[in-house]
């Protein structure tokens, strides 16, 4: 009897995830393959955890040098998603003699459709709705499938610092109260419609070194673009164990800047947000160019002290380490 009913459960949870998963409520990941992109497994739940193997990405791809990592509904009823894209997980399962893998080869991650190929679109420019991949997303990081391993650890290590992100979503970043967190090398441009709750932290310098296909200039966070505000914290790292100098002029001000390891190029909060800006920013060594807000800085009695070396007040650009921190 016990058995029968077991049955007959398993029998309806599985209609359900079927039912579930023929409405289209799915996430499809892919990567390059010999003859145009190819699905790495099978299409997972919408809001379902996604837990990525490096050795998976390489055998879909056929690659071990694998570039690109997209995820997107594939169904889109009415020609805009209607899937969830769950918590990232990139597990580091090899190491770099057991996949052949370039250490410093980078991992473009795009949450966008296929018609969006690469990073083409220019990050200052909002991405079109018929390319947004998902209603919402939770998180990204990349990790060592085993921590003891330190041929893992060293390659997970490389990989996040060189894993960069273009996503577009109708929806929240992050879950409230969750923790969630994006902790890689570069955001190209993050864009929702909705809040940032999660945690966004980049890793790599500006003016990417040759091992990045990208153009001299673009800096370790570029746009980040909300419709409705911030939550959670952002920070920019960059390479603190790179004392190079570099000096460049980036504004129309004429001002020479020095030092720019990492620099936020721009947050963007509207224009009809009501959140606005509740985390903490922090840009370690470099600046920010430009927070625009529609909706107020800071949550109601709080305010922001001055933390580290400068306070950065809107449309004001500062050389050095610059934070914004809420008391």
């Amino acid at each position: 009897m016990k058995g029968s009913l077991m049955t007959k459960i398993l029998v309806l949870i599985a209609a359900f995830l079927m039912t579930f998963a023929a409405s289209g409520q799915v996430v499809r990941v892919a990567v390059p393959g010999p003859a145009g992109e190819v699905a790495v497994g099978a299409d997972r739940l919408s809001g379902e955890d996604i837990s990525l193997d490096l050795s998976s990405l390489i055998a879909s791809a056929q690659n071990p040098n694998v570039e690109l990592l997209r995820l997107w509904d594939p169904v889109r009823p009415g020609g805009m998603p209607n899937a969830a894209v769950g918590r990232v997980t990139i597990r580091v399962d090899v190491t770099v003699s057991q996949s052949g893998r370039d250490i410093d080869r980078e991992l473009r991650v795009l949450v966008a459709v296929p018609s969006m190929v690469e990073f083409e679109q220019r990050p200052d420019i909002d991405i079109a709705p018929a390319a947004f991949a998902a209603t919402s997303m939770r998180s990204l990081t990349v990790i060592p499938a085993d921590a003891n391993n330190a041929e893992q650890v060293e390659l997970a290590d490389a990989l996040r610092k060189v894993t960069r992100l273009t996503a577009a979503v109708t929806g929240d970043i992050g879950l409230a109260g969750a923790n969630d967190q994006i902790d890689i090398g570069q955001i190209y441009r993050v864009q929702c419609g909705g809040v940032i709750h999660a945690d966004l932290t980049t890793r790599m310098e500006n003016a990417a070194s040759p091992r990045f296909s990208v153009a001299p200039g673009f800096d370790s966070m570029m746009y980040v673009v909300t419709g409705q505000g911030v939550t959670g914290d952002i920070l920019v790292k960059g390479n603190m164990n790179d004392t190079q100098l570099e000096t460049k002029r980036y504004d129309s001000d004429g001002a020479s800047y020095s030092r720019l390891r990492a620099r936020l190029d721009s947050l963007i909060i509207g224009p009809s947000a009501t959140i606005g800006l509740q985390g903490n920013v922090e840009v370690e060594q470099g600046y920010i160019r430009r927070i625009f807000t529609t909706a107020p800085i800071g949550q109601p009695g709080g305010g922001w002290h001055q933390a580290r070396r400068a306070i950065v007040p809107l449309g004001l650009a500062l050389q050095a380490s610059c934070v914004l921190l809420q008391a």
